[in-house]
């Protein structure tokens, strides 16, 4: 079954079309791909990017060229992204960049007093520990002997500050 001339020619403005969406939603996916720091988000942005550009071809090819997919589909498809790229690409990057940089600021400013709370804490929470670390070297507890029980010091002769000491039982003499 054949195309008439009219058909083909909205088919392949049609494709154009799909050509330029599909250079728009690469240019969509260029921003989580530049600015978030994932192993392997690229690569998987990329299959998945292709995955949907295939999927719109067959289903574009379905509807407007009777189930065939046509040679001049493709390349318009290719000249619409080609075409999208040189012309609206730079100004849709450069405004992406606008409105991270806005968000990339907003950002800072709500989060600057958290940071700036949660690195007061931790320099409290280190002297803190320091203080208290050092308050337990000049006090030590020592526990009183069970009933039954006596204390011998071993250690300095002179019974010095450093000492340990050990439980012994009455052996009843």
């Amino acid at each position: 079954m054949e195309i008439s001339v009219s058909g083909q020619a909205a088919a392949l403005a049609g494709a154009f079309a799909l050509g330029v969406g599909v250079g728009l939603a690469y240019d969509l996916i260029r921003i989580p791909r530049a600015y978030v720091r994932i192993h392997l988000l690229g690569t998987v942005l990329d299959f998945l990017f292709w995955l949907a550009v295939t999927a719109a071809l067959f289903l574009y090819a379905i509807n407007a060229g009777n189930g065939e997919v046509r040679i001049f589909m493709v390349a318009a498809l290719f000249g619409g992204a080609l075409f999208y790229f040189l012309l609206f690409s730079p100004w849709i990057r450069a405004f992406s960049q606008m409105i991270i940089t806005a968000v990339a600021a907003v950002w800072h400013f709500i989060t600057f007093p958290l940071i700036q709370a949660a690195n007061a804490i931790k320099k409290l929470k280190e002297k803190l520990k320091k203080s208290f670390s050092s308050w337990c070297k000049r006090y030590k507890m020592r526990q009183k002997p069970a009933e039954g029980e006596t204390v011998v010091q071993h250690g300095r002769p002179n019974g010095g500050r450093r000492s340990k000491w050990k439980r012994q039982k009455k052996q009843g003499y």
